[in-house]
């Protein structure tokens, strides 16, 4: 699908965005950015027993941000093959460099993380992804956009395993190259998005979510439930997550 514009319209989405270190954890090893003046918007899970989590999850937002900062200040981009290609250079750029400094740092030998890259262009989410972090579109019901890179998400319904729900068949920095999975999807603005890390949509199920999601609140008041939420179940991992919307008229 090819999306034509004459430049690309940033329209301003109401967003909010909450990080927490969870109950088991004794650092937080996600990392989010937002960039609301380009509607792009990053996420990513340092991979848990790896070396320096937090520091591959970091570095993996920073440098996609970079990417985008360096190919927008050159001009508008006008095509979704444009966007398309922006966002896939990005996450190799993140998936290079992290290799790179385990390379050449051996104490970050074997770090890694998701990465989850989400950029509006026009009326169309351009989005990006490796593991588990996901995008979900809230509207009558709740759909994931995005497909887990898991060994349980690989294997057919008959021979998955709890033991496999947590084993990434992707992650970024780990090997020299990797195939993202770059995906488009209609934007709507009656609905509203969430990305998230696996501390969310590992511990609160489909209707606690949708529930909450549903409720006549704010954002804020709707990331707060959800927090408080995953809090009271016996999740130990870190927490994070991007709502969006469009801003009432």
């Amino acid at each position: 699908m090819v999306i034509n514009s004459l430049a690309q319209e940033i329209n301003l989405l109401n967003t909010h965005s909450l990080s927490d270190i969870g109950k088991g954890r004794a650092n937080n090893e996600d990392y989010f950015l937002v960039d609301e003046s380009s509607n792009l918007f990053i996420l990513a899970d340092g991979i848990g027993g790896h070396n320096y989590g937090e520091v591959a999850s970091k570095k993996a937002c920073q440098i996609v941000k970079e990417k985008f900062d360096q190919v927008l200040t050159l001009g508008p981009i006008i095509e979704s093959e444009q966007a398309f290609a922006l966002v896939k250079f990005a996450i190799y750029s993140a998936n290079r460099s992290i290799y790179q400094m385990a390379l050449d740092e051996p104490i970050y030998k074997g770090m890694g993380t998701t990465l989850l890259v989400v950029f509006k262009f026009c009326d169309h989410w351009i989005v990006g992804h490796v593991g588990d972090s996901r995008f979900y579109k809230l509207e009558e019901d709740l759909c994931q956009l995005t497909q887990d890179h898991t060994i349980l998400a690989a294997d057919s319904p008959k021979s998955r395993s709890l033991r496999a729900k947590h084993f990434l068949t992707k992650s970024v920095g780990i090997k020299e190259f990797i195939e993202p999975s770059i995906s488009i999807h209609p934007y709507n603005p009656k609905a509203t998005y969430l990305l998230c890390s696996d501390g969310l949509s590992d511990y609160l199920d489909h209707q606690k979510m949708i529930q909450i999601l549903k409720t006549e609140s704010n954002l804020d008041q709707k990331a707060s439930k959800l927090l408080q939420a995953v809090l009271e179940t016996p999740a130990k991992d870190n927490i994070t997550f991007i709502l969006m919307n469009t801003p009432s008229p």
